[in-house]
């Protein structure tokens, strides 16, 4: 079966959960229609087809970029990359996030082809405030054949939104556990924290990083490493909050910045830490987790404690009390004392690690996601109308 994936970008390093769903499902042969690339180094393609809308300046050239440029700019990316990918012949589109999903819905009745949407996030919380999207959305959920959810929290916010339920699949977020290795030796003391994301408001770090601030005033000796780096004005000024909270004299010496890395040298990090703080909350904007961060996933599998809150489907990942520990959203106090609890109790924490990583390997395995994803598309392909 051809697949056609269509993304804004391939493929940001926050966004490395997608590379799977494009190059891993059995029995489908991929392309990607997207607007940019990068990091082409840590995803390749496998000359796998890449229609660029627009293209780069060297394949397109005088009135044909200008028109395309101007049809990609009012939402409609059909045109010149649109040619290309119908001469490709897909069966099925594969939409990641709303927005690009309704962005391919002209390409879509073009090719008379079913379309599915991948819904994470932002789609689902931020966009549905917007009075352009209020229209939008409708518009997709009537054309779209099918709309993926990582998880049921997500499934239920896509139904709040105006998604009709019977349209929604739930197809979970996976990974390959025996890519993450528990580390079997002693970790040294002190306790490292990690902490990962892009710094934007959902993710919740300065909750965390005066968690943990509070926590080392309650007794409990941390050190905290952060996985991340702002992207935008917004994000500017949560790194110069964490970078205020870092200096004050409770945390001086004991806070890591690391900027972004590539996903390897993240999971170094991840190795050589104690914890993993994961202290998602809603945004004022309205955005929030699409389901629960892959990080989250990737840290319990290599049997690290992790503490998160109860926000969109992080408590299908940490079960309170069996595979981790869960507190309410910016509830400061309560994070600090459950890092205070587990840095005290060795033997409740082995106990929640290893259940961890058993609940991992049951309920979020990669060849579990791409085999569902395969079977939901020849569901969809076999059904469709279109």
């Amino acid at each position: 079966m051809k697949v056609l994936h269509a993304l804004e970008t391939f493929l940001p390093v926050s966004e490395n959960w997608i590379h799977p769903q494009i190059t891993s499902v059995p029995g489908v042969t991929p392309a990607v229609l997207c607007s940019h690339e990068a990091n082409r180094e840590l995803f390749p393609s496998n000359r796998m087809p890449l229609f660029r809308d627009p293209p780069p300046w060297r394949k397109a050239l005088g009135l044909p970029r200008l028109v395309n440029s101007f049809a990609f700019r009012i939402g409609h990316p059909m045109l010149v990359a649109g040619a290309s990918a119908r001469r490709w012949r897909p069966q099925l589109i594969h939409a990641h996030f709303g927005m690009r999903g309704w962005q391919m819905l002209p390409l879509r009745r073009k090719l008379g082809v079913p379309m599915i949407t991948s819904f994470y996030g932002i789609d689902a919380w931020m966009l549905p405030r917007q009075e352009l999207w209020k229209t939008r959305l409708p518009d997709l959920f009537a054309a779209g054949e099918c709309f993926v959810a990582e998880g049921p929290a997500m499934r239920e916010r896509l139904i709040e939104i105006g998604c009709p339920p019977k349209k929604i699949e739930v197809v979970r977020l996976g990974i390959d556990a025996s890519d993450f290795p528990v580390v079997q030796e002693a970790k040294a003391a002190p306790i490292r924290v990690a902490m990962m994301g892009r710094f934007v408001e959902k993710k919740g770090l300065p909750d965390g990083l005066r968690a943990v601030a509070r926590a080392i005033s309650n007794g409990a000796d941390l050190h905290v490493t952060i996985i991340g780096d702002s992207t935008d004005e917004a994000g500017a000024a949560i790194k110069r909050e964490l970078q205020e909270i870092a200096r004050t004299p409770l945390l001086s010496d004991r806070v890591t910045f690391t900027g972004f890395l590539p996903p390897e040298q993240a999971r170094a990090i991840l190795r050589e830490s104690h914890f993993f703080l994961c202290p998602s909350r809603h945004a004022k904007s309205g955005d929030a987790e699409g389901g629960s961060p892959l990080a989250l996933t990737e840290a319990m599998a290599m049997g690290l404690h992790c503490i998160g809150t109860r926000h969109c489907d992080i408590p299908e990942i940490i079960i309170d009390g069996e595979t981790g520990l869960l507190c309410d959203s910016g509830d400061v106090d309560a994070i600090a004392a459950a890092l205070v609890q587990a840095s005290q109790a060795p033997d409740i924490r082995t106990a929640h690690c290893h259940a961890g990583r058993t609940h991992i390997a049951n309920h979020f395995s990669r060849a579990a996601q791409i085999n569902a994803l395969a079977a939901l598309y020849n569901r969809v392909v076999g059904t469709s109308t279109c």
